[in-house]
């Protein structure tokens, strides 16, 4: 699916300017002059969506006269919906610029029945218009003649945070009255709190997030790997998605004893979490950095064998490990010295399937993971198991 955009600027040729940088497109009425810092409006989308919305909010911005940009290219629409895209930036394709905060909200609430049949990831700087599942809004800085991100307010100075959580200004109210809590509130078990305590984030990424945390009813620390909707290279290839097969895989070789256990798996909102059990170990880093002879000074000859015999051992239960999982016609994908965990008696547990896959799996859209430091042009012409092979072998 393309970009169509440029039939509908051929309808417009002479109401206002046109530009273009290297990743938006612009357009302006003749005569318009912004506030410096006021309300935006953000519009996101999804890959079966984004020319159908653009058409829509694009007309509407050229018949009222209302400045917006969108995101001009499909690569990088691609990056902004993938699972390692700027969490702050993530999913706006489109912003609109109105002229003041009485445009602002008519603009949101005429745009409101237009866009509601349509989806988008959650744009995680702004709050979310209603039950829409593609129109954001937050207040911020306008216009690129501000320095250091300050606003200036009558009742003093305020910075303009570009982070992944939504702030709003205190000098500022929200005019969209209608948009409360108390209309959004999802009536849903909240499992999170229920059966969990001391949640605490390890690692975040577009797609979501990994956590540690204390299971009440087991009484036991577990992992909860969590997937954010309509993120993904593709429509079928999306976070949660690729959560569930992860999910699926973790249950179909519980039996090699290489993975973690999986306990269970719910939606908390509209994220998807899958939990699993919670292995003691060092990642490839640490047990190396712990293990290395590198600048070692030991001159005792029995401790520097022990520590060449541990490499050893880890060595070959890494290569056997792996041998048993392409055994099952598994392909890893993702290898990184981070995605294995090394236990106290030397046996690798692989904890992140997210991007693995069967062979036989009928999977529309594959990808290969490149190694995080390690990577070369000689595995472009190998197949699964060799790349996985290779990537181990760095």
């Amino acid at each position: 699916m393309k970009f169509k955009f440029k039939e509908n600027i051929n309808l417009y040729p002479d109401v206002g300017v046109l530009s273009k940088s290297k990743y938006h497109t612009s357009w302006d009425p003749f005569i318009r002059i912004f506030q410096n810092h006021g309300w935006k409006i953000h519009i996101s989308c999804f890959h079966d969506n984004f020319n159908d919305i653009l058409e829509k909010v694009s007309n509407y911005c050229f018949k009222n006269d209302i400045s917006f940009k969108f995101v001009n290219s499909q690569e990088v629409l691609q990056w902004l919906l993938s699972k390692n895209a700027n969490r702050s930036e993530s999913g706006k394709f489109m912003t609109i610029y109105p002229f003041n905060k009485v445009e602002f909200t008519k603009i949101v609430r005429e745009l409101y029945p237009l866009l509601k049949k349509y989806n988008g990831p959650y744009i995680l700087s702004d709050k979310r218009y209603l039950d829409s599942k593609v129109i954001y809004y937050r207040y911020g800085i306008i216009t690129s003649k501000i320095d250091n991100n300050i606003m200036k307010f009558p009742e003093g100075e305020l910075e303009d945070k570009r982070v992944p959580f939504y702030i709003q200004p205190k000098y500022v109210n929200d005019p969209l009255e209608e948009n409360t809590p108390s209309n959004l509130n999802d009536s849903t078990e909240n499992i999170l709190t229920t059966n969990y305590k001391d949640i605490e984030a390890i690692h975040f990424s577009n797609g979501g997030g990994i956590y540690k945390a204390f299971n009440l009813k087991k009484q036991k620390n577990v992992i909860l790997k969590e997937a954010r909707p309509y993120i993904g290279i593709s429509t079928d290839n999306t976070s949660i998605s690729c959560r569930k097969r992860e999910a699926a895989i973790f249950e179909k070789i519980e039996y090699l004893k290489l993975t973690p256990k999986l306990n269970s798996k719910f939606y908390e909102w509209e994220h998807y979490f899958i939990e699993v059990e919670k292995i003691e170990g060092s990642t490839i880093s640490e047990f190396t950095q712990k293990h290395t002879l590198v600048m070692e000074k030991e001159t005792d000859h029995l401790v520097n064998k022990k520590k060449i015999q541990v490499f050893l051992l880890f060595t070959r239960n890494l290569l056997v490990a792996l041998k048993k999982i392409q055994s099952v016609g598994l392909v890893i994908n993702d290898i990184s010295e981070n995605n294995i965990l090394i236990t106290a008696d030397f046996r690798p547990i692989f904890i992140d399937l997210e991007d693995a896959y069967f062979l036989d799996e009928n999977v529309s859209v594959r990808f290969d993971i490149a190694n995080q430091y390690f990577e070369d042009n000689k595995k472009e012409k190998l197949l699964d198991f060799k790349k996985d092979t290779h990537k181990l072998g760095y």
